[in-house]
């Protein structure tokens, strides 16, 4: 599925071992979008939404009717509990039936997902016997309800008018739209980037002025740099600097607004618009027609439907050619070469200096068991942190790290992990000495030599520590070891017993 601009598409796009059947789109900028890529196959997604203190594990699925339920099933309740909420919105289709969400009668594969749903105290949404599925076939018009909207219980009060929309999408499948109830309205995330203010609309002269009289207000001269006693002192008279940009950069500059997007491809058009609602008018006609007008309505809306995807085909092609056309001797890439050949060498994030000038002061490297999970590995080096920042005596730390899934769990009021309460502690008692110490979560991999570092550190000792410094076991762990050891076993009883019988 293509990703327009505006929205955001979470699907399988690696490793991809058959057709995607599951997808999560997202539109606008007022949700906040955390996916873990070993969660997305592709027959399931799943994705976790912040809605301001709000948590929310949505998942798309689709279950082959044609393959057996119980594996999708033991994958959907696997990928729910990583995604550590309660919350929990499941949609897509089923491939089953069942009275329960609508169906004239009950199949295997029917009573199997509501023994499931009921087991994980997943409340069914679907409401009506609005067909979620409608298709012509040979001479037949086909309708089911194959489409499952559940939540978990802590979500039922907040959900509202779940209906099917059979005029939205010229789709075989009809839309499904519903509504759930927040506590505030949606207001738009800050912004990825870290510009702040439209620089190419700034009045200098202003800022300039504003610049030297919060300077001087805040009596920041050379005479009190020099005069610094210590970094301490520095620190501050660096703060009240920053602080007085700030303020006249709010005085002189305007602020960069939120961008505005289109979800439309550049090649759609008005023509377009209208064969598509002509095609859903017209797929709307036929559970009306009467007995004997409904085979020619349903060849009207097919011809409706060809004439509308061959025009919306012809309309990407002829704007890609178009755009092909355009790059004449220097193409866009050409141009983009051209003016980085130009431009001053890219330098390198250099790591930060300490007080005494050097870069790297110490490092340490950690050995694990092959058992011990990533998680473990981080919340392990966020331990080892910790604990050297409390033998450190220093007033100030700061310690970074790049997973944030362990700094989410530290911010939590209770926790139960050995690791993050041993942590808790430390950070308890440092502050208790009147020292400050501070986390903060960086982004992997854009470049940050500190984080290149301890990745390269990290590598180093997987490599080369042979004996462990930590071997807790996970739960995860024991659980696969069991599984395991019990399929193993059911295999050797059904290979040595002479019939499939099991009593």
């Amino acid at each position: 599925m293509k990703q327009s601009p505006g929205t955001q598409v979470i699907q399988c796009s690696l490793n991809r071992q058959k057709p995607v059947k599951a997808a999560i789109v997202i539109f606008g900028s007022s949700l906040e979008v955390i996916h873990d890529p070993q969660l997305v196959t592709e027959n399931i997604v799943a994705v976790l939404l912040k809605v301001g203190q709000l948590s929310i594990g949505v998942l798309s699925v689709y279950f082959e009717g044609d393959q057996e339920l119980h594996p999708y099933l033991s994958a959907l309740q696997h990928t729910t509990h990583k995604l550590h909420t309660n919350n929990i919105l499941v949609g897509g289709d089923v491939n089953a039936w069942s009275q329960w969400w609508g169906s004239v009668s009950e199949n295997h594969r029917g009573a199997e997902y509501c023994s499931f749903l009921h087991e994980q105290d997943f409340q069914i949404l679907n409401s009506g016997q609005t067909p979620t599925f409608e298709i012509y076939r040979g001479d037949r018009w086909c309708t089911s309800i194959v489409d499952v909207t559940a939540c978990s219980l802590s979500l039922l009060g907040k959900m509202e008018e779940w209906r099917v929309e059979r005029g939205l999408t010229s789709s075989d499948h009809n839309a499904i739209t519903f509504s759930m109830r927040l506590e505030k309205a949606l207001e738009p995330l800050r912004p990825v980037s870290t510009r702040i203010y439209n620089t190419r609309k700034a009045k200098w002269s202003d800022f300039g002025s504003h610049l030297k009289a919060n300077l001087t207000e805040k009596e920041i001269t050379k005479v009190r740099i020099s005069n610094a006693l210590g970094p301490e002192d520095l620190e501050n008279i660096l703060e009240e600097y920053t602080n007085a940009i700030h303020r006249s950069c709010d005085e002189a500059i305007p602020k960069l607004g939120s961008p505005k997007y289109s979800a439309k491809p550049p090649w759609w058009n008005s023509t377009l618009d209208l064969l598509k609602k002509d095609a859903v008018r017209k797929k709307r006609r036929i559970r009306n027609a009467a007995a004997h007008r409904r085979e020619y309505t349903i060849e009207i809306y097919v011809t409706a439907k060809n004439k509308y995807t061959l025009a919306a085909t012809e309309a990407a092609t002829a704007s890609w050619r178009e755009f092909c056309t355009r790059q004449d001797r220097e193409s866009m890439w050409d141009g983009i070469y051209r003016v980085l050949r130009k431009t001053a060498r890219r330098q390198e994030n250099t790591l930060l200096r300490n007080t005494a000038g050097g870069k790297e002061s110490m490092s340490s490297t950690y050995g694990l068991e092959p058992h011990n999970t990533v998680f473990q590995s981080e919340m392990y080096a966020l331990f080892r942190a910790v604990r050297l920042a409390k033998e450190s005596r220093a007033a100030s730390i700061s310690i970074l790290s790049d997973s944030r899934s362990s700094l989410d769990l530290l911010k939590r009021p209770s926790v139960t992990h050995h690791l993050a309460l041993q942590i808790k502690s430390c950070l308890s008692e440092i502050r208790e000495e009147g020292r400050k110490v501070r986390l903060f979560w960086l982004k992997a991999h854009v470049g940050t030599a500190g984080n290149e570092r301890a990745d390269e550190l990290a590598k180093q000792a997987a490599l080369t520590k042979e004996t462990a410094d930590y071997d807790k076991v996970p739960v995860s762990y024991v659980r696969r070891k069991i599984r395991e050891g019990t399929v193993k076993k059911w295999q050797a009883r059904y290979e040595s017993s002479s019939t499939g019988a099991v009593t």
